[in-house]
């Protein structure tokens, strides 16, 4: 958790490749709709933001010094926003920062920096829903 002074900032940024996009509002919405339900404890929020099929993945370290692949599906990380309790946030900084790099179709790249890490997603539009079905991130330091 970031030490920071409460801050609540959030930017949307558009990369050349997504400027043209009419569906860039609701791709953005669904990246921020994970960073919010993720910083408020929302689990539906969580849930309408992230496909069923999602994987969350990092390379972090062990314990024993190597390092290795942590991977969440989507119910397991949603499972987990019911652990953080909003009161946990309430102090820290909440930094969310969405940037769309490029659509194509029904698919989209992106980037979501928080306080505590960084998430490159893909996003999905299934049945006219945009969804993140995949994350790689990396804490910040």
């Amino acid at each position: 958790m970031s030490s920071q002074a409460s801050s609540q900032e959030t930017r949307l940024l558009v990369g050349p490749g997504a400027a043209d996009s009419h569906d860039l509002p609701a791709i953005q919405q669904a990246m921020l709709d994970y960073a919010l339900g993720w910083y408020g404890g929302d689990q539906e929020q969580m849930r309408r933001a992230l496909h069923p099929a999602l994987a969350k993945r990092a390379i972090l370290p062990t314990e024993t010094g190597g390092m290795e692949l942590s991977e969440y599906p989507a119910e397991a990380l949603i499972a987990r926003v019911t652990k953080n309790q909003p009161a946990d946030f309430a102090q820290a900084a909440t930094k969310k920062t969405v940037t769309v790099f490029a659509v194509h179709g029904n698919t989209a790249t992106g980037l979501l920096e928080m306080d505590d890490w960084t998430d490159f997603m893909h996003i999905l539009k299934v049945n006219g829903t945009w969804q993140v079905i995949n994350i790689l991130w990396e804490p910040n330091e």
